[in-house]
C-alpha cells in the first residue's frame, strides 16, 4: 500500500509507478458543502495510469448513483429512503461520484466501476453477488467489497463494465444503517438543507 493525497497529482503519479493495477476506494463523509474529491482524484489517477502505461482500474462508486431502481425493492425504499440518501443527505457527494463515473467511462483504460450498496462491517468475506446492474439487495459488507475488488483487479471478469456488489449474509437493520449515516453527517456539520438550499 502507498499513502498519497489523491488530490495531489504529483503524489498520485508517484504512487502509480510500478503497479499492475489501481484499486480506487477513497471517499468522504456526507456534507452539504460542494464535493469535488471524487472527480478531481480520479482525473489524476487516470492521467498517472495513462502516463505510466498502467491499464487496469477498479473504481468504487455506489448503488445510490444508479439511475434504474434495484429489482424487487419496496415502494417506501424507492420513494423515501433512496431519495433521502441521494438528494438530501448525500446530494453533493453523489453528484461528484457521478462525475467520477463519467470520467472513468470516458477513459481508454480497462476499467470496472464497482457499486456496493450500504456498507457495514464484517469479520471476513461471506456470500455475495457481483454482476452488472442492477442486483437486488441493500447492503454490502466491507469484507465482501474488498474481496470483490481484489478478484476483479487480478482476474478481470467485468472489463469496461459497471457492476453491483451485494452481500447475502445478514446485514444490519435498515434503521441502524440510517442512524449511522445521520451520525456521520452530523459530525461533518451536516444539517438537511432548507428550501432555499436544495
Amino acid at each position: 500500500m502507498v499513502g498519497a493525497d489523491v488530490t495531489d497529482p504529483g503524489a498520485v503519479f508517484a504512487a502509480v509507478v510500478g503497479t499492475d493495477a489501481v484499486i480506487s476506494t477513497y471517499g468522504v463523509p456526507y456534507t452539504r458543502r460542494r464535493v469535488t474529491v471524487y472527480s478531481t482524484g480520479i482525473a489524476g489517477i487516470i492521467e498517472a495510469m495513462t502516463e505510466h502505461g498502467v491499464d487496469r482500474l477498479v473504481c468504487v462508486s455506489s448503488t445510490t448513483v444508479a439511475e434504474q431502481p434495484a429489482p424487487g425493492e419496496t415502494l417506501a425504499w424507492r420513494r423515501v429512503v433512496e431519495p433521502l440518501l441521494r438528494h438530501v443527505l448525500g446530494r453533493t457527494l453523489y453528484d461528484d461520484m457521478s462525475r467520477m463515473e463519467d470520467l472513468v467511462r470516458a477513459s481508454d483504460l480497462t476499467w470496472t466501476i464497482v457499486r456496493p450498496a450500504g456498507l457495514f462491517d464484517a469479520d471476513a468475506p461471506g456470500a455475495y453477488d457481483m454482476a452488472p446492474p442492477r442486483l437486488q439487495g441493500r447492503f454490502t459488507s466491507r469484507a465482501d467489497l474488498a474481496d470483490a475488488l481484489l478478484a476483479e483487479a487480478t482476474s478481470p471478469r467485468h472489463p469496461r463494465s459497471t457492476v453491483d456488489v451485494v452481500s447475502r449474509t445478514a446485514p444490519p437493520p435498515p434503521l441502524t444503517f440510517l442512524r449511522e449515516v445521520t451520525k456521520i453527517g452530523t459530525r461533518d456539520g451536516f444539517r438537511p438543507p432548507g428550501p432555499d438550499q436544495q
